[in-house]
């Protein structure tokens, strides 16, 4: 198979529905590049995961020092592009996860946890440029931008969840899954599973799974036998706030971060202007989360 075939193959979106925009458009583009690099070699998805979280770190490093006046303010375009590589990493390994068959929950879950450990030091840094440069009003700013941030993609997470599991017959095969199954697992690992799969599988449902249940106000998941029919009835009634939700995503947030560092480079407001875009994206945040316990709870 050619190179160009394999990056047209792994421009494989679960649903258009349930897909960022900027994802769909962007960045999975320049990620099926990386997985038509590597789907010959031995690398494997998670391989791929932790050169996310390594040049996500180095990103981090690169916007400390340059906070800190360490190096010039070039700095802030060389920690914007690292933090887009490993944003376009971040994708890469669930396509070539999908390219070789479909993966795993442990590799899910490895792939959220590091998201968050890329997204959380990059972002503090972030915060401590604005109160070194703007002051503690801005760096408030900052913190309610960066918490409604964290909500806003739980709620993303849960709402494209429910409408997988009501739209797609293979919802299970796409990672859509009820708690009990989880914690069944999560049984199973405790007994053979080594102690980094053990924290793992309880950070992930006592934080991720928990707290998106909660802010959504979602509930527990509802998977239901699905037919064409009733896929395409909840189609027509929830897509529109499907989409709504799609802009709150991890992706879209990504995307902002570090092209408010990128603006950096050429204005002292960069990051304060992506703070006042997160504290926008509340209003259509609290509309999806008005909507996401009828979605679950729709027949």
């Amino acid at each position: 198979m050619s190179f160009v075939q394999r990056v047209r193959d792994s421009i494989v979106l679960k649903s258009p529905d349930v897909e960022e925009p900027i994802d769909a458009y962007f960045h999975r583009r320049l990620a099926a590049l990386v997985t038509a690099a590597v789907h010959p070699t031995p690398l494997r998805p998670d391989h791929i995961t932790w050169m996310s979280l390594f040049i996500g770190w180095v990103a981090s490093a690169v916007m400390a020092l340059t906070v800190f006046d360490v190096v010039g303010d070039y700095g802030y375009i060389a920690a914007a592009a690292l933090l887009l590589i490993s944003v376009v990493l971040d994708c890469a390994d669930g396509q070539l996860a999908r390219a070789r068959g479909g993966g795993t929950r442990m590799g899910r879950i490895l792939d959220g946890l590091v998201d968050s450990a890329v997204l959380v030091p990059f972002y503090v840094f972030m915060g401590i440029d604005i109160l070194l440069r703007h002051g503690w009003p801005y760096f408030a700013l900052a913190a309610v931008a960066g918490f409604g941030a964290w909500i806003q993609i739980m709620v993303y997470d849960r709402a494209k969840s429910v409408y997988l599991a009501n739209t797609r017959p293979g919802a299970h095969a796409d990672g859509v899954e009820t708690m009990e199954e989880v914690l069944a697992e999560y049984e199973e690992i405790k007994r053979s599973g080594t102690l980094f799969e053990r924290f793992m599988m309880h950070t992930y449902i006592n934080g991720q799974l928990k707290l998106s249940e909660k802010f959504s106000g979602s509930g527990a998941l509802n998977l239901r036998e699905v037919t064409e029919e009733s896929a395409q009835a909840y189609r027509a009634r929830f897509r529109p706030t499907m989409r709504l939700a799609s802009i709150l995503g991890l992706g879209t947030h990504m995307f902002f971060i570090y092209g408010g560092v990128l603006l950096l480079g050429w204005s002292q407001w960069g990051t304060v202007a992506t703070q006042v875009v997160f504290v926008t994206l509340f209003i259509p945040m609290f509309l999806v989360i008005s909507r996401i316990k009828v979605m679950n709870q729709a027949p």
